[in-house]
């Protein structure tokens, strides 16, 4: 069971999650919607109005990511197979692709051509896709012995002596395979050009790196989105709900986040073409 934290207010992880997509919705708005009302000059008049909503929106929009790493680490750490959780986030991959090159990647004269999927950006559940196997190969990596607490025989050293060498002596290959680990995670997902690409996959190491300090866990993930651009800065706002985290599940919204983002990237897109201001 979850440890319950006392507090007058909390949040479980699907309010959390409820949290992260309306963030998310809010950036996929005006990233879609908006940029492209502007770029049409259907809006003239109030080009200057949507210009700051657009600036704000986006701003509020940088707490989604560091939420849904926060929420993937949460799902590793109780999820009852971490086998059936990486399918999933895969398949939704492979599902969200078509929605998200619409939305962001092809113009409509590509549509109209049958051309409605491309290669060169992907959408973001390959980079947590992959953050998400690098933390449970790392994950098997420490439950795993590697040395049977062989240590060099040398005059002088006792039984418990040569445990503690051995047992240094594999944490520090297994900590070298980690980094190993991860660094292949983030050159995969530079290579296949994911969204928040290879810093993305570096969030999710370490959210799990921090995963008893959740709070400074998440500081720690939006320091990280931040240093890589500024544009990130407002990811720190995302600490404030996670301090109310609960440790709780909530109500069952297990597939809200798989079934809403293709969902919402496609109406969007929807009614750009049905306005006209698809390029």
């Amino acid at each position: 069971m979850y440890r319950q934290l006392n507090r007058r207010f909390s949040l479980s992880g699907s309010a959390i999650k409820i949290i992260a997509l309306c963030a998310m919705f809010t950036d996929h708005f005006a990233a879609v919607f908006l940029s492209r009302l502007i770029d049409s000059g259907m809006a003239e008049s109030v080009n200057s109005l949507l210009t700051r909503l657009y600036i704000y929106m986006r701003a509020i929009g940088r707490i989604a990511f560091p939420l849904f790493v926060f929420l993937l680490v949460e799902g590793v750490l109780h999820t009852r197979s971490k086998q059936k959780y990486l399918g999933r986030m895969l398949l939704f991959a492979v599902i969200s692709e078509i929605p998200f090159d619409l939305a962001f990647n092809i113009n409509r004269y590509n549509v109209r051509r049958g051309r409605i999927l491309e290669f060169s950006y992907q959408n973001v559940f390959f980079t947590l896709s992959i953050g998400l196997l690098v933390v449970i190969i790392i994950e098997f990596l420490w439950k795993k012995r590697i040395f049977l607490f062989a240590a060099v025989e040398k005059e002088g050293k006792t039984a418990s002596e040569k445990k503690a060498f051995a047992a240094a002596a594999e944490n520090a290959v297994k900590f070298c395979l980690s980094v190993f680990v991860a660094a292949a995670g983030i050159v995969l997902s530079m290579f296949m050009r994911t969204d928040y690409s290879g810093i993305g996959v570096l969030a999710v190491v370490v959210m799990y790196a921090m995963r008893k300090r959740r709070c400074a866990g998440l500081a720690a993930v939006s320091l990280v989105l931040s240093v890589y651009t500024l544009f990130e800065l407002p990811a720190f706002l995302s600490v404030i709900p996670v301090y109310f985290y609960d440790g709780s599940r909530g109500a069952g919204a297990k597939w809200l986040f798989y079934i809403f983002y293709p969902a919402h990237l496609l109406v969007l897109w929807g009614i750009c073409m049905m306005l006209g201001i698809v390029s």
